[in-house]
């Protein structure tokens, strides 16, 4: 009996975890990280520069906050809670950020070297207090915040608590015209002086313009326009511009409050779009005026635009092809504009302003890799340099590109530059193909290649340079800058399928419309292409197909630049979009699958050597290049879903006999503490294969040399697999080239599987006899050979050349997930070069990536990738040969990751930093300076207070110690000019009649007077209640005798203590 539980224990072993030696192994083998992201942040809200350490700084949306320098510099934080910003700025010099976000947060962000982190946060509550605009002060320890409720609070930024001033709005426009005192909107703009920086510029939505005086509290000039405020600006030291909602600005004079000029509407006289943000600067010989909007609405009102003019005779209007974000001028030491940089929602551009013509910078990063949508991507690691080089010495050279240095030059780069590099190649909507250099953090683009010219389409880009050539002189000038070109000419053009071999150059590129490109590099030339076309559905009769037209490519000459050439197009018909591609750089074979079969190719001799169909008889009926059958009615749905449903209550209820037939639904693995708990597999049915009409599509294609004959010698072969889990392989009688005109490459079918699952084939892997994957007829590969057949569903190994199953591992009847992208990959350790596993790597339709042991098909790790809701990320990734991959994590990012240790930290480790100089920074602050100024600021309200013959003013410091701390959260606003004031609060508390002169309700009741006085207080002061409500019953017992002789509320002020008592 006692071996009982040892029995049991050996029943149980396949749940048993790997044994300590085994886990120390996988840790050396196998790490997941992910490393970098590489192209254009999703949905910018927000652009920063600092001018002192040359960053810029954008936040995108969920929550990024993302800081560049020079190339190699780049740095990342995501906010926890994933809450959009709205406002951004830097703390010039400190390598410090302020930012705001949706919710009204404001986040202190610090850059330490290489760590970008969030340092404190602090919370402004209520509708009124949210923040609109931002002003950092110049001694950098305090920032203005002004909000939507017309107030201007100030924020230590040493503890980031607020100050105890607040800039009251009623205060500001005491002295303004009437109709403005009522409501002058909220805070669009706040700028310190140019020169006094005691004095600020205060810009309210309605168009109201106040010059304030910190020091006696007065404001100085008030600018009223009639029409509302979009942003301000310093034109000099007495001159400030005001742009405005109607395409207008208004230059002022600060020193009298007076315009300058009469307002200037740059694209009048008809109704314009709003000027969202101006930029002047008259420092030095030259007169600037660089503006975001102002277009004519009827007739440029879709144009994204930002205007750049200089004196009176250079005047460009850059148009962009997506929405403007914000922009930044870089200046010089001395002030004058040096560069432009504009954050679009879809690109960064940047202008050369000290150029003549001003030209466009290259930009080293942020790049808009969704200049045209990507359709696919593939990538190759540890390429040769030399083919790097080769590849981008064919580079386009622009002229409108400037010469100068990048202006963002914050920051240093540590990275090896000796260390290897990867190569990206993404192909587009549009039909063209890029070219990247993956090295470390810094991706740079190589060359492009466009397909489009080769075939026939509607020539509208020429027909767009004639018309921007006609319209060259009208106004206004525009000039296109950017990359991002969202439109295709021809939904034909798209790239689906792409392959690369790096040893000989050789591109392969497969369409939407039956087209396959050979391509190779080579010098400018001019000559005609050499076309070949194949029919894959012949012999079967009744097949009609109900989609797109062929691409129809050009027969005649065809210039041809330097770079990327095609040596040969493949027209496959039916023109259905390429599903799979593959080809052997020794054979010189091409192998394309569609939904309709496959076609070989020898692309040196121009000879198709087979064209497959892969159709039957129901597939014939439905065929069509529709990834989802609209055929299934209804009822027909409708019907399934309620047999569905039937026979899940059946299956629930105990009393009822089970049912006979099998469901498809899935059953994933039971988890349960107890060891008795065994995996509850699904009964693998065979599938329709057809019912959709995607059968006969051809998933995968695969080239080897291999037993397929016999088991003595090896033979060229080409496995294809399809989506109902059909596999066919084809014997090659490859012959030599010398003899190929005459004596043609021939194909044969040598065997045929049909997996009982029916489930699509995602790929077909043969291996030699130490798990190295074969591939064409390079090198020696011992015996015996086997071959992976990778489904969705299952992974099965057959042994050559008989077939015989050797070895199984079922992924959906276990655990419900599908496979996606399959990759076989050796992994080696960092520490013990001998120690190596050759390893299948996976990725299923939940996001996670897993990792087995081949051939023995063992889990060995499994981690969660990608968010399984992100088919983009899932989709589009794509695994290399050493364990790294690449997915698409929005549609303008790429992501890169790894899954081998060695590989850990391969891109991250070369990040650059930023090194902040510590005198630059105010780690702490003298407390006792915050109360000095509001003694100061208390003896100055005093004053006024006399001068307008009130009794003097209880200062906050008298009412007790604590109350300093932070109450601005309790502020209540009246109906007639905004917030109630602290002074006024103080003419309540300390007068000795009723009858004070505050701001108070229109119907000028002693009761609601009372109770006004009663909750301003209790804001106010809540930490001291007791000592407020004493003050408020002394008080109340001194006027006691003028209220009972003029008013029969004289109970009013003595219920003030009780209610705040409870209150407190």
């Amino acid at each position: 009996m006692s071996s009982g539980p040892n029995m049991l224990k050996f029943i149980w072993g396949k749940g048993q975890g790997p044994s300590a030696e085994r886990v120390k192994i996988q840790k050396q083998l196998f790490g997941f990280s992910r490393e970098v992201n590489h192209g254009f942040p999703n949905k910018p809200t927000c652009l920063a520069w600092d001018p002192q350490l040359k960053l810029i700084g954008i936040a995108a949306k969920a929550g990024r906050i993302l800081v560049y320098g020079q190339p190699g510099v780049e740095l990342e934080v995501e906010l926890e809670d994933e809450t959009p910003v709205s406002k951004l700025i830097f703390i010039p010099g400190q390598g410090r950020m302020i930012c705001v976000t949706s919710d009204n947060y404001i986040h202190l962000l610090e850059i330490s070297d290489r760590k970008f982190s969030l340092v404190k946060s602090h919370h402004m509550e209520g509708r009124l207090k949210t923040v609109s605009a931002l002003c950092v002060e110049s001694t950098k320890k305090r920032v203005l915040l002004g909000t939507e409720g017309g107030n201007i609070y100030l924020l230590r930024l040493w503890n980031l608590s607020m100050e105890q001033e607040i800039i009251y709005q009623d205060k500001v426009v005491k002295d303004v015209p009437d109709n403005y005192k009522v409501n002058p909107g909220a805070i669009e703009a706040i700028l310190e002086h140019q020169a006094d920086f005691n004095k600020l510029l205060i810009g309210f939505t309605r168009g109201l313009v106040v010059l304030w005086d910190r020091n006696s509290q007065v404001a100085l000039h008030s600018c009223v326009s009639q029409q509302q405020l979009e942003s301000l600006s310093w034109m000099g030291q007495n001159k400030f511009v005001s742009s405005h909602n109607d395409g207008s600005y208004i230059v002022w004079d600060s020193s009298t409050g007076a315009e300058e000029e009469p307002p200037n509407t740059p694209y009048g006289p008809y109704p314009c779009k709003s000027i969202t943000k101006f930029y002047g600067n008259s420092k030095g010989e030259d007169s600037w005026q660089i503006f975001c909007g102002g277009m004519p609405r009827a007739s440029y009102g879709d144009k994204f635009t930002v205007t750049v003019m200089k004196n009176d005779e250079d005047h460009v209007v850059m148009d962009l092809s997506s929405k403007i974000v914000d922009f930044q001028v870089i200046e010089t030491d001395e002030g004058i504009p040096d560069s432009l940089l504009i954050l679009s929602e879809e690109e960064l551009v940047a202008i050369d302003l000290k150029t003549s013509g001003w030209p466009q910078y290259e930009v080293p990063y942020l790049h808009s890799i969704h200049a045209s949508a990507i359709t696919c991507l593939i990538q190759s690691t540890n390429v040769k340099s030399s083919l790097i080089q080769d590849i981008s010495k064919y580079k386009p050279v622009s002229q409108l590109v400037s010469n100068n240095r990048w202006p963002v030059t914050g920051g240093e780069t540590i990275g090896d530059s000796s260390s290897p590099s990867n190569l990206l190649v993404t192909g587009h909507e549009d039909g063209s193909v890029r070219f990247w250099e993956l090295k470390g953090p810094i991706m740079t683009p190589l060359s492009t290649f466009k397909s489009a010219k080769y075939f026939k389409v509607d020539d509208f880009d020429e027909d767009e340079d004639k018309i921007d050539e006609e319209d060259e002189e009208e106004w206004p000038p525009f000039r296109k800058v950017g990359m991002f070109d969202p439109y295709s000419d021809d939904p034909r053009l798209a790239v689906k399928k792409l392959d690369l071999c790096p040893d000989t150059s050789k591109l392969m590129v497969g369409g939407t419309a039956g087209q396959v490109l050979v391509c190779s590099l080579g010098e400018a030339k001019e000559e005609s292409l050499k076309i070949c076309k194949t029919d894959i559905v012949t012999e079967k009769e009744g097949f009609a197909w109900k989609g797109h037209q062929p691409l129809v490519a050009k027969t005649t000459s065809v210039k041809q630049e330097a770079g990327w050439q095609p040596q040969v197009v493949l027209q496959i018909s039916p023109p259905a979009s390429i599903t799979a591609l593959s080809f052997s750089r020794d054979w010189g074979v091409l192998g394309a699958g569609t939904a309709h079969g496959f076609v070989l190719l020898d692309y040196n001799f121009h000879h198709v050597i087979t064209a497959r169909s892969t159709l039957n008889a129901q597939d014939i009926a439905n065929a069509d290049d529709n990834p989802m059958s609209r055929r299934k009615s209804l009822k027909k749905s409708l019907r399934e879903s309620f047999r569905r449903l039937r026979k899940g209550r059946s299956q629930r209820n105990p009393d009822k006999k089970k049912p006979t037939s099998q469901t498809n639904t899935i059953s994933r693995e039971t988890r349960s503490d107890s060891p008795e708990a065994r995996p509850v597999e699904r009964q693998i049915e065979a599938r329709s294969g057809s019912e959709d009409g995607l059968g006969s599509m051809v998933r995968c294609l695969h080239f080897a040399k291999t037993y397929i004959a016999n088991p003595t010698s090896t033979s060229p072969t080409v496995w294809a697999g399809t989506n109902s889990g059909q596999v066919l392989v084809f014997l090659l009688n490859i012959t030599p080239e010398d003899k190929r005109k005459n004596d043609k490459i021939t194909a044969v079918l040598a065997k045929e599987i049909q997996l009982k699952h029916r489930a699509p084939v995602i790929d077909i892997v043969v291996y030699d006899s130490g798990g190295l994957p074969i591939g064409g007829s390079q090198g020696d590969y011992p015996p015996p050979h086997k071959v992976l057949i990778a489904s969705e569903e299952q992974f099965k190994i057959f042994l050559l050349p008989n077939l015989k199953p050797s070895g199984k591992y079922k992924l959906t009847a276990q655990e419900g997930a599908r496979v996606r992208r399959i990759r076989s990959v050796t992994f080696s350790s960092r520490e013990n070069s001998a120690l190596s596993e050759n390893c299948v790597v996976f990725l299923t339709n939940l996001g996670e990536i897993s990792i087995l042991v081949f051939p023995e098909l063992r889990r060995q790790v499994t981690t969660a990738a990608v968010k399984k809701e992100d088919v983009m990320g899932i989709s589009s990734l794509s695994f290399s040969s050493l364990g790294d991959g690449v997915y698409m994590s929005s549609s303008s990012e790429l992501q890169v990751l790894t899954v081998a240790a060695r590989r850990v930290g391969m891109c991250s480790s070369e990040r650059g930093r930023v090194l902040v100089p510590q005198e630059n920074r105010a780690n702490s602050e003298d407390p006792t300076e915050t109360d000095r100024q509001a003694d100061l600021q208390n003896r100055q309200n005093e004053r006024e207070a006399e001068q307008n013959g009130s009794q003097p003013r209880a200062s906050p410091r008298s009412l007790g110690d604590d109350a300093t701390n932070d109450t601005h959260n309790e502020t209540t606003i009246s109906e007639a000019s905004g917030d109630i004031t602290l002074d006024s609060v103080k003419d309540h508390i300390v007068s000795q009649s009723v009858e004070v002169n505050t701001t108070e309700t229109a119907t000028g009741s002693r009761v609601e007077r009372i109770e006004t006085v009663s909750r301003t207080v209790e804001s106010v002061s809540v930490i001291q209640t007791q000592h407020v409500t004493s003050s408020v019953q002394q008080n109340s017992s001194s006027t006691t005798p003028a209220v009972n002789g003029s008013s029969p509320a004289e109970n009013s002020v003595n219920s003030v203590p009780a209610v705040e008592q409870g209150e407190s």
